[in-house]
This record gives structure tokens, C-alpha cells and sequence, in this order.
């Protein structure tokens, strides 16, 4: 009977551990008043950075910067004849997108490419949207502080 009691506190302890992990996603802001406000362009923002899987240090805005941002090229889907443009941001410590999409491919310099998957877009403004969840390397992402992603090299 005891044994049955600890078998049965453990599968209901295990029951709601894995559901409480289900229930985790992003949240999208949904207090943007636009109104009849006309849009001259839409802009769907990406932010991100390169670090070290093994130390987690920053390899482009880090003390010892390893990549420069000329080494790394983001493309539509898998198709390396249109790269996509970046911006440098070293007040946020990140690359900037503002024409994302919702598939990418990332090669750091002459590496293979990696497809970005993005799952999530949340609106940003009215006229433009950021990338929060996304799946990269086969590894669902969310974005961290400022929507920035660290993407592990």
C-alpha cells in the first residue's frame, strides 16, 4: 500500500511538472492601438548575436570579438544569391534585421548554413513586427532581453 502511495505522488508530480512546461510561451503584447493608421512600410525585426556554445561568451560584441560582422551573411530561406541586410548595433550589442522573414539561412563565414525558423512574430508598433520564438540549428529559441536572440556557434 505504501509503495503505491509514493508511485502515485511521483506520477502526479511528474503529470504536472510536464504541463507546466507545456504552458510556457511567449506572450505578445496586445495593447497597440492603431486605429486607421496607414503603414508606408512594414517592417519585421530580427535581432541577434553570435555566442560560444561552450562559454556563452559574445564572439561579435564580446571583450575578445573572434567573428566580425562581414563574416556573417543572412540570406531568404536556403538561397545565397539574396543576402539579407544587416545593421550593427553596438548600443545593444546586436546584428539588426528589419526585413526578416519567417525562414532564413545564417552562414558564419564559410561554415554551412543554418535555417532560422521563425515561429513567432509579436507586433513591435504599429508598423512593424519582431521575431520572439524561433527555431535555429533544430533548437526552439525565445528572444531575451530587448528581443535579442544568442545564437550558439
Amino acid at each position: 500500500m505504501r509503495l503505491k502511495n509514493i508511485l502515485l505522488i511521483l506520477f502526479a508530480a511528474l503529470f504536472f511538472s510536464c504541463k507546466k512546461n507545456k504552458d510556457v510561451a511567449y506572450n505578445c503584447p496586445n495593447n497597440l492601438k492603431c486605429g486607421n493608421i496607414q503603414c508606408i512600410a512594414f517592417w519585421s525585426n530580427f535581432n541577434f548575436t553570435i555566442i560560444d556554445k561552450a562559454t556563452g561568451n559574445d564572439l561579435i560584441f564580446g571583450n575578445n570579438p573572434s567573428i566580425p560582422t562581414s563574416d556573417i551573411k543572412l540570406f531568404y530561406k536556403a538561397n545565397t544569391q539574396n543576402e539579407i541586410s544587416k545593421i550593427t548595433d553596438v548600443a545593444s550589442k546586436s546584428l539588426r534585421i528589419i526585413t526578416a522573414r519567417d525562414t532564413m539561412a545564417l552562414q558564419i563565414k564559410n561554415e554551412p548554413l543554418k535555417t532560422i525558423t521563425v515561429k513567432l512574430f509579436c507586433p513591435k508598433d504599429c508598423c512593424s513586427q519582431t521575431a520572439v520564438e524561433i527555431i535555429y540549428d533544430g533548437e526552439m529559441l525565445t528572444a531575451g532581453d530587448n528581443n535579442i536572440f544568442r545564437l550558439k556557434k
